[in-house]
């Protein structure tokens, strides 16, 4: 028995830690693609605090997605406009102050564009997404599993 709760127990430590931390779960994955293709990546996550009109974003994929070609940033549920910059394996986007807050509890959507997906698609892959609600704001950290379920391999 005791065996039994131990994992349980764990379970509900990481996501009460989670909730804690004010991090929440979400997902990434491409709309439409290929492996070796070219994609648009879509973000989604609910908000634990007010995302200003000055938040930003800084997504981390893994080293087997090249993101060195992502320019375009673009959301349903955020208006304003948005600004690129990728340093690495690091995307950074960032609202341009023109739009409206977004209120705690809210989902939202983050699309970028444009994401070169691995040749051989890894069994697993996670990224590292940090939301900074306002410019002085400490980041969220959200641990994202990369879905590639819908990723078809090259021919």
């Amino acid at each position: 028995m005791y065996w039994r709760l131990k994992p349980a127990f764990l379970l509900s430590l990481v996501v009460g830690a989670q909730v804690a931390l004010g991090q929440s779960a979400g997902s990434l994955g491409p709309l439409a693609s290929r492996a070796g293709q070219n994609a648009v990546y879509a973000l989604r996550f609910v908000t634990q605090d007010t995302l200003s009109p000055a938040a930003r974003f800084e997504l981390i994929l893994p080293r087997a997605f090249d993101v060195s070609g992502v320019q375009l940033a673009s959301s349903r549920a955020m208006d304003g406009g948005f600004s690129v910059v990728v340093a690495q394996d690091t995307v950074r986007i960032s609202r341009s102050g023109l739009g409206k807050a977004v209120p705690p509890g809210e989902a939202v959507d983050l699309l970028f564009a444009a994401v070169k997906n691995p040749k051989e698609l890894p069994g697993t892959a996670q990224a590292t997404v940090r939301v900074f609600p306002n410019p002085a704001a400490e980041p969220h950290v959200l641990l994202i599993a990369v879905a590639m379920d819908g990723m078809r391999t090259e021919q």
